[in-house]
């Protein structure tokens, strides 16, 4: 894991492929189908292009309520394999033999390629780095750009990949240290409504990569509920960005005030960069890497996923 971080920022060399692009006729509304790893690169889309018509669906089948004729289905598992992915895939085939809507795959293989192979649908192969759907992000956010044809910011990325991660290791320690303690303080991260995806990403590398239960809100709805319930088995990680706006800004100022009285540990970590990409990665990498030190702190295997292996064996049994 070490190795596929110190070299995160190469996947923006990526150069993806669409096969049968023949088949895309116009569309204004982008879905896209994903479960885990899978989906996150779209959610990073919808904070560094928010004027996108974007539906991120996380369950099986589709969301057949917000498709319409210009919709561009997208299909996206990173082993091919996925349950959900492989469901909603049949489905939307139903509706593409009667050209109601465009369909592609991303993939680094397994059922969905095949399928979109056997079926002529368009589709895009990412590479086989044998690293794990939440640390591909970079690959992934590439085909995705590709399939929508904003070549602006597939060249963008590729021109600041170089950039990209300077110094997030040595943040990382800083925040992984702020975590430890025995007994465990479940991390808590918070965000503005725009930067959610961000939170979430946080809560997954704590979870897949920590073996430790996180969780993450948003300002300002958390103001409304969530802080009556919270108590000093918690540590909060305030992500603050300065294109917040002043009331979100004004919220984090006043929840850090009042909790911190209370005793509670919190750290703030401005969320900034030179550009909207790199913002969004230099902070995606400072949660891989604060995640995998605290897997160390904790003595856990950051490679190990054994439980949701064993979960996907169980779902192929009859009961």
């Amino acid at each position: 894991m070490e190795q596929s971080l110190k070299n995160f920022s190469k996947q923006f060399e990526f150069e993806p492929k669409i096969i049968n692009e023949n088949n895309f006729k116009n569309f204004k509304k982008i879905i896209v189908v994903g479960m885990g790893g899978s989906h996150l690169a779209t959610d990073i889309l919808k904070i560094a292009k928010p004027e996108l018509d974007i539906v991120i669906h996380k369950n099986y089948g589709l969301p057949l309520n917000a498709i319409t004729g210009d919709s561009m289905i997208i299909i996206s598992s990173y082993s091919g394999n996925t349950e959900e992915a492989i469901d909603a895939f049949n489905l939307a085939l139903k509706f593409v033999l009667n050209k109601k809507f465009n369909l592609a795959a991303i993939s680094t293989g397994g059922k969905l390629l095949n399928l979109a192979i056997k079926n002529n649908v368009s589709y895009v192969k990412l590479p086989e780095n044998k690293i794990q759907p939440r640390l591909a992000l970079g690959y992934s956010l590439m085909a995705l750009l590709k399939i929508i044809r904003d070549e602006k910011s597939l060249k963008e990325l590729k021109t600041i990949s170089n950039q990209i991660g300077e110094n997030c290791e040595q943040e990382s320690k800083k925040i992984a240290k702020f975590f430890e303690n025995k007994p465990l303080q479940i991390p808590i991260i918070y965000s503005s409504v725009q930067n959610e995806a961000l939170a979430q990403i946080w809560k997954i590398n704590f979870n897949e990569t920590s073996k430790i239960p996180a969780f993450y809100n948003v300002f300002p709805e958390l103001n409304h509920n969530e802080m009556s319930g919270l108590s000093d088995k918690f540590r909060f990680l305030v992500l603050e960005d300065k294109s917040d706006g002043k009331r979100i800004i004004k919220r984090m100022k006043i929840f850090n005030k009042i909790f911190s009285k209370k005793g509670s540990k919190i750290k703030i970590l401005k969320v900034k960069g030179n550009s909207i990409w790199q913002k969004i990665f230099d902070n995606v990498l400072i949660s891989a890497w604060s995640a995998y030190y605290l897997a160390k702190y904790y003595g856990n295997d950051p490679f190990d996923l054994s439980l949701i292996e064993k979960f996907k064996k169980e779902m192929t049994k009859t009961y």
